[in-house]
């Protein structure tokens, strides 16, 4: 199996789908089928593992990182029951991760043109892929460019790159956004990072 290295904020989903690319598997079952036959040589038990802790493990990520580095439960899953310590990708949090954790938090798939330009420009990778923080509810700019982000018209977008030519829709067609919705998007970003959901009210988003 051909391994391939998340970028920084891939998107889980779009990582699955660059890995199914690379290694030429036409459909997420043969792909998970080669996922299971390389964790089992490498001595995993993989019987009840989440897909996120499968691409985490193939990858040679701790799950708990690879978690709060690629996935969205740190919007979908947004508290914990007081006094636990449950963090995202953790073996006590499977059931968390089975349900949500290859899920963006809203539907569709978007990029930004201007990242999409730079990754292309980029000798290092020259390849573009899916980041999370174009996949907030709500946040419909990219945080870095200001730009309007756009839509790939497609009904399985995330089985190729997005440089690979899609027809695109601008998701807001508005003007750079104002400063408190910079703001929002600001905020929305930093909390996609948390490594675990807050069992006590939130002072601040760090951490």
């Amino acid at each position: 199996m051909i391994e391939v290295e998340p970028m920084l904020d891939e998107l889980s989903i779009g990582h699955e789908g660059r890995l199914a690319w690379v290694n030429n598997c036409q459909s997420p079952e043969e792909l998970y089928s080669l996922i299971s036959r390389t964790l089992g040589q490498q001595g995993h038990e993989i019987a009840t593992l989440p897909k996120l802790h499968q691409l985490a493990l193939v990858s040679k990520y701790d799950p708990k990182e690879y978690a709060r580095r690629h996935s969205m439960l740190a919007v979908r899953r947004v508290a914990a029951k007081c006094g636990l310590d449950m963090p995202h990708g953790a073996a006590n949090s499977y059931a968390f991760s089975k349900r949500l954790g290859m899920l963006p938090q809203r539907s569709g798939a978007y990029c930004c043109i201007k990242c999409v330009e730079e990754d292309l420009n980029n000798t290092n990778h020259a390849f573009s892929w899916y980041r999370r923080k174009h996949h907030l509810v709500g946040v419909d700019w990219c945080s870095i460019h200001s730009c309007a982000l756009s839509r790939i018209d497609s009904l399985v977008p995330f089985t190729k790159l997005p440089h690979i030519p899609f027809s695109l829709a601008d998701v807001a067609g508005k003007p750079a956004p104002l400063k408190s919705v910079r703001i929002q998007s600001q905020l929305a970003c930093r909390l996609v990072k948390h490594k675990s959901s807050p069992n006590q009210p939130l002072d601040s988003l760090d951490g």
